[in-house]
């Protein structure tokens, strides 16, 4: 046997796809490189490897190890498909005599000169070997075994032939699969994406760690872009991004890396805000890291940027008119792409002036030539704490290479300890715990991607405050849960552990009474307090012994109680993440000897949880209102309170002005322009407009003349309900969801909604030729509303003289209260077969005169046939709409 051949065969067979294109592994190479033997599918691991999948984990890592082929998953782990070493199964190729044979039977076929080398691949179920000509030539003989291709950036495929060649197929996604969108920030198409460009003067000395670049090279560097990625648990971090664009070309050299956006910043991408390392909105910011190409391949990537991406050059302005740059997308390993608005600009990079410790705001330093004395700046540190030196934000991506230096001496007294590749150092011992050490001068040395060399010194003090690791968990607080202005408290056993062998030091160093309390917006508490917990009409915080009430000592301390007023929010907004600090000073009250940071975040409920729609006026979402009020100044009032079981009294209440509701001759018309409110709260009502306006506030239109509808009459109208705070109380919503909440109405006349029709069948039988006409008595037709509840449309309320069957009759002969006038016509003008309708009004009995009942009285003309024709019944009700229905009259000739 050829073991070397044996061996390029299987790594092929584990390298190739079923169509035998060859997959780059990328940074996975070496995990699965090397994955040869024969495998038994372990059928219960491929079961828990999809269910797995099915579950949206995805996997970070394949390794092979004597016990299998092991899948690292991000969240659940490591699973293990086992590999089978027994003799007699799985398959076996071998070379003998120039012939492959498998599994000790011959192929035929007689492989490439290049034995060593000679692919094969599964074609249906089947191997395929290269043969010497140069073509692949079936074995007929089934493939048996797993083949895993793939990488982490495009997700691998598992795929399991059994010995009689059928095979399974698991898919095992990628970090990148599982990003459904890229969202820009709304300014990127106005900032772009500026790459910076830096010739590389090579040092004549240089004592840093990092490989120099050659010569003349070109260091690239760049600016960075906001995203947010959907959905927000997308593990955004572990993808690679490039740059695309429409004609699906993706620029050379670029990669970027995703970081989740610090506690410390936030952004705006469509309305919304907040921080994706804390509260999962899924921000994140791209950046490129250096990388170098020669002065060669600089000149053919800068031909690129210029004849493919049309980039701007920025070198004169410092500020890019991006009109008619090549626009790029951000693309997630081709998963998932953003909007193409991003333009591309280059520029020179500057000198690199500054440095600073990261999130130490008072750090920043400028830098100085090595031939003149060094810039000087004093920092604090906290003992055991690492910290970086980093470039300041408007110059980052500007250092290439850094170092420190320092003195052996203050090197072991204070036992400092630095990695100059990562640039961070820590400071391990303080010389006497009782009083701050003098400190010593630490020297940052800096290289730039230019080939500059400066530097500058901290003369690093030790703080004499404990390091107290951050062992709280973030709090969040429902502010309409609070009882007696209680909110919150931190219990102290858990300060007490984490300070650990220090918490003596603590308690013979302290006084209580000095404890300082504030509120900040950034993590490190670096910004100015928004809110300090001393008043008594906000924001009260105490120090208390287990009781709650008793005020602490040291040997009793217990609780942190936090007091908030729920009318007074003391300048603290809803649903923002801020951090309380908590600082202990010392007996004179001036240094700090700890401090406590806890996340916190006040809540309350949304203005539209507030609000509860009573459904039994509800219809498929929308308040179905009907007229009900009869008093003349108010009757077409639509009370909003009546339609709600609950709601915020103290939101504003508007008409959408938005919405296209209807439009009528190319003019749109919105809600705000179909009805107006009586007052901007709930305590208000919707009443429809007379004369209803488009969006500009123009284009009257009138109600309908014959109908008496105004042009919203039965439209759906939209109401917006907004209040930036929460109820009545001064706690202010930070996001602009919360404040809003929108319902719909229509606004209806029961009667108009109804109908008019025969009592019983679908035509009212009359007799032709009548000298008296033929009475329709209320047994024969009948008026229903809109639930179908019967009112007479014949004359029933006794008057004394009969009703004009006119519009404009002002006769009230209908009992019903919801009727004003009732008045009916013959169907057609030129209807000859009905001659006459009048209305006959009802009358009670008198001395001189008997009873009379209400009628349409209907004369016909003499036929010689049987006949339909119609009336039409036009019906005005007390809200002044007026519905005509048709109804079917059959003439009898008998």
């Amino acid at each position: 046997m050829n073991k070397k051949f044996l061996s390029a065969i299987l790594f092929g067979a584990l390298m190739v796809t079923s169509t035998g294109t060859f997959v780059s592994c990328k940074d996975y190479d070496d995990d699965i490189d090397n994955l040869q033997g024969q495998i038994t599918a372990n059928a219960d691991a491929i079961k828990s490897l999809q269910e797995l999948v099915n579950g949206g984990d995805y996997v970070t890592g394949v390794e092979k190890t004597d016990a299998g082929i092991v899948f690292t998953f991000s969240k659940s782990g490591s699973k293990t498909i086992t590999l089978d070493t027994a003799e007699d199964h799985g398959q076996v190729f071998e070379l003998k005599n120039g012939e492959i044979y498998v599994d000790g039977k011959a192929t035929g076929i007689k492989p490439a000169a290049d034995a060593e080398k000679a692919p094969v691949k599964a074609v249906d179920g089947v191997w395929e070997f290269l043969n010497a000509n140069g073509e692949y030539q079936s074995t007929g003989i089934p493939v048996s075994g797993v083949t895993v291709v793939g990488s982490q950036a495009d997700g691998f495929t598992l795929t399991i032939v059994d010995k009689d060649g059928k095979s399974t197929e698991v898919k095992v996604p990628s970090a990148a699969s599982l990003i459904t969108s890229i969202v820009l920030k709304n300014d990127a198409s106005t900032n772009g994406f500026v790459i910076s460009k830096a010739t590389f003067t090579k040092p004549s000395k240089w004592a840093g760690k990092k490989e120099l670049p050659a010569d003349k090279s070109v260091v690239y560097s760049s600016s960075t872009i906001d995203i947010r990625v959907n959905p927000v648990d997308a593990p955004a971090t572990e993808a690679k991004y490039y740059l695309t664009n429409t004609k699906n070309q993706t620029l050379s050299n670029i990669a970027l890396d995703a970081e989740a956006e610090s506690a410390d910043d936030a952004i705006t991408i469509g309305g919304i805000n907040g921080r994706a390392a804390n509260t999962g909105n899924g921000l994140f910011t791209l950046s490129m890291k250096q990388y170098i190409l020669s002065k060669d391949d600089a000149k053919a990537f800068d031909k690129e940027l210029t004849d493919n991406a049309k980039a701007r050059d920025m070198d004169n302005t410092g500020v890019a008119d991006f009109e008619n740059c090549v626009a790029f997308a951000v693309n997630a390993n081709n998963k998932a792409r953003s909007a193409y608005n991003l333009p591309i600009g280059t520029k020179v990079a500057a000198d690199l002036t500054k440095i600073q410790v990261k999130d130490m705001a008072s750090s920043e330093v400028t830098l100085a030539a090595t031939t003149s004395d060094p810039t000087e700046k004093e920092i604090i540190v906290v003992v055991g704490k690492t910290y970086t030196i980093k470039e300041i934000a408007d110059e980052a991506g500007l250092m290439y290479d850094m170092y420190f230096s320092l003195a052996e001496v203050d090197k072991k007294t204070y036992g400092v300890t630095y990695d100059d590749l990562t640039h961070t150092f820590t400071v391990a011992n303080n010389p006497d715990v009782s009083t701050a050490a003098t400190g010593f001068d630490l020297t940052i040395n800096t290289l730039s991607t230019k080939g500059q060399v400066k530097k500058a010194v901290y003369t690093v003090k030790l703080s004499s405050a404990i390091e107290t690791p951050s062992t709280y968990e973030a709090i969040t607080y429902d502010v309409a849960k609070l009882k007696d202005n209680d909110a919150f408290t931190l219990d102290m056993d858990i300060m007490k552990t984490a300070l650990g062998d220090k918490w003596a030091q603590w308690a013979n160093t302290v006084k209580l009474d000095k404890t300082a309390f504030a509120i900040y917006e950034k993590a490190d508490c670096s910004d100015t307090p928004k809110t300090v917990g001393t008043t008594n009409d906000g924001l009260k915080i105490s120090l208390t012994a287990s009781d709650k009430t008793t005020a602490a000592t040291v040997n009793n301390l217990k609780y942190v109680v936090v007091k908030v007023n729920a009318k007074n929010a003391d300048g603290l907004k809803l649903d923002k993440q801020y951090y309380l600090k908590v600082t202990f000073k010392d007996k004179v009250g001036t240094a700090e000897v700890n401090n406590i940071v806890v996340p916190v975040t006040f809540t309350a409920p949304s203005v539209a949880s507030q609000f509860e729609l009573k459904p039994g006026y509800v219809v498929d979402g929308t308040i179905n209102a009907y007229y009900y009020d009869l008093t003349e100044a108010t009757k077409k009032n639509i009370a909003l309170s009546r339609y709600f079981a609950k709601s915020d009294a103290n939101a504003v209440v508007a008409l959408d002005t938005e919405k296209e509701v209807k439009a009528k001759d190319n003019h749109s018309y919105r809600s705000g322009g179909l009805a107006t409110l009586s007052e901007a709260t709930m305590a208000g009502n919707v009443i429809l407009n007379a004369s209803a306006t488009d969006k500009d506030g123009g284009n009257a239109v009138a109600p309908d003349a014959t109908t008496g509808k105004e042009f919203g009459y039965g439209e759906t109208l939209t109401v917006k309900a907004t209040n930036d705070k929460y109820s009545d109380t001064g706690w202010t919503y930070s996001t602009d969801s919360k404040k809003a909440y929108s319902f719909t109405i229509k606004i209806m006349s029961p009667i108009m909604e109804g109908t008019v029709k025969p009592v019983e069948g679908s035509t009212i039988k009359i007799s032709a030729n009548s000298t008296k006409g033929f009475d329709i008595t209320k047994a024969m037709i009948t008026g229903v509303d809109y639930n179908k509840n019967p009112y007479n449309v014949v004359p029933d309320k006794d008057v004394t003289s009969d009703p004009t069957n006119k519009v404009d009759n002002t006769v009230k002969a209908w009992d019903n209260e919801q009727i004003a006038n009732v008045y009916v016509t013959k169907k057609g003008d030129d209807n000859t077969y009905i001659k006459d309708i009048t209305l006959i009004g009802q009358k009670a009995k008198t001395a001189d005169a008997a009873a009379v009942a209400g009628a349409i009285n209907v004369k016909a003309d003499p036929l010689p046939n049987e006949q339909e024709t119609a009336i039409i019944v036009n019906v005005k009700d007390a809200w002044g709409y007026t519905i005509s229905e048709e109804v079917s009259v059959t003439i009898l000739k008998n």
